[in-house]
């Protein structure tokens, strides 16, 4: 990419970000310019967990089917930083390329200025091909006047010149990085900096403030996990963050699933179970193709509420038990259809018995599950309104029978049964 090209892809965006800053003053409710820029969006967007394959081994794709829009952060690393911190490698690009055009799920956006691109080459092909965003925080929405920002980003460079600054910016050379990525990662601490301040995390400021000096590697840890509180509430589109499970626990987070977290190691166990070659471009693509986007949604969400219902430190502790978690449902989704076939069953004798003596021979069943109760009570009722033919008993002995069931099972539970027998999931 040519610095004229990245210098007008930047002038076009301060132009917009000036115009948003400028009616703001005027309406309060002023859409971030980034909103417009992503386009239409059906269904949940989410911001990626761009380091899934450092923290998982595994690459975006199975992020990608479970978001109306999944948005992929590219930062300004070499070719050879790629697939660490983007999460997928340079030669998926292509691919990536393609699914965004033909299923708009995908939306790149960039996180430093449009400049500090230049000479990365190997991203020419989404530069060229799309408009990307600069993904800014909604700061400008807040009570924090520019004066106070400045004092608090002058604090944080008077704790980090005196250590920590300089041992992050030897670790990101030693590692590969560049001084433009070394530029970006001191940026965005300092940003971090400022929201913990505007939210009034005190306590973890000062434990910042004493860590950078002591401690420069401790206070990396820590920044990175106040990283994951706040960025999710300065988000200017959405709550929604994709956090590994092995990044929370690393950094000692708990997963609040309620604030808008997700596992993505949800999304590859589903995979998992829906189609072949799940953690790739072609399983992504089989995902998209042969379910519903709302099913893939409503899936996920009904796994989340399963998962919210055990205590989050199970799920943290490893992603066996995460694992376990989500067999246990499955298993519990296989034995409620059995359950719905029984009661059906039950259903048969009952009508076909008919009236009084159909309901006596259901009273034995009835004193162990709840489900033959009301099978017991009904029947008499049914038989009274005349559900008595063959036909009239066949119509509606399918859809009582779970019913029936059904109201002895959370929602999630009946959600994601529903999803098994639409696509015949075994």
């Amino acid at each position: 990419m040519d610095k004229k090209f990245l210098a007008e892809h930047e002038s076009k965006f301060n132009a917009e970000f000036r115009k948003y800053k400028k009616n703001l003053i005027k309406n309060p409710l002023e859409p971030h310019p980034i909103i417009s820029q992503l386009g239409k969006v059906e269904g949940p967007i989410v911001v990626a967990e761009p380091h899934c394959h450092f923290f998982d081994k595994e690459k975006l794709w199975s992020q990608i089917p479970f978001a109306g829009a999944l948005i992929v952060s590219l930062f300004n690393v070499p070719k050879e930083m790629c697939l660490r911190e983007n999460g997928f490698d340079p030669k998926d690009i292509p691919e990536l390329v393609r699914l965004t055009k033909e299923t708009g799920k995908i939306k790149f956006v960039i996180r430093e200025n449009t400049l500090e691109y230049e000479g990365l080459d190997y991203l020419d092909p989404i530069f060229e091909e799309f408009e990307l965003p600069q993904y800014t925080s909604a700061d400008e929405d807040n009570d924090s006047t520019d004066e106070e920002k400045q004092k608090w980003a002058n604090e944080f460079f008077a704790h980090g010149s005196l250590r920590y600054l300089d041992e992050l910016r030897y670790n990101v050379l030693k590692s590969g990085g560049s001084e433009k990525f070394v530029k970006a990662l001191i940026f965005g601490r300092g940003q971090t900096w400022i929201a913990m301040r505007e939210l009034g995390m005190d306590d973890e400021i000062e434990e910042l403030s004493n860590l950078m000096v002591d401690s420069p590697g401790e206070a990396e840890e820590l920044f990175s996990a106040c990283i994951m509180k706040t960025a999710p509430i300065t988000d200017p589109v959405t709550q929604n963050y994709n956090y590994s499970l092995s990044r929370l626990n690393r950094f000692k987070v708990k997963p609040d699933l309620k604030s808008g977290i997700r596992l993505p190691e949800l999304g590859k166990l589903l995979m998992k179970k829906l189609v072949l070659n799940p953690g790739s471009y072609y399983g992504c693509v089989n995902a998209i193709q042969k379910y519903e986007d709302n099913d893939l949604y409503k899936l996920f969400d009904s796994f989340q509420i399963a998962l919210q219902q055990e205590k989050p430190d199970k799920i943290i502790e490893s992603k066996k038990a995460l694992e376990e978690i989500i067999d246990n449902v499955w298993n519990d989704v296989k034995n409620t259809s059995k359950r719905i076939k029984d009661v059906r069953g039950g259903l048969s004798i009952s009508l076909g018995i008919g009236g009084a003596l159909g309901t006596a021979s259901l009273q034995g069943a009835a004193a162990s599950d709840p489900a033959f109760a009301s099978i017991a009570a009904l029947t008499g009722v049914l038989a009274g309104l005349g559900f008595n033919t063959f036909e009239n008993r066949f119509n509606i002995k399918k859809n009582l029978s779970e019913k029936i069931v059904s109201r002895f099972k959370p929602n999630y539970i009946v959600n994601i049964l529903d999803f098994s027998k639409k696509y015949d999931l075994k």
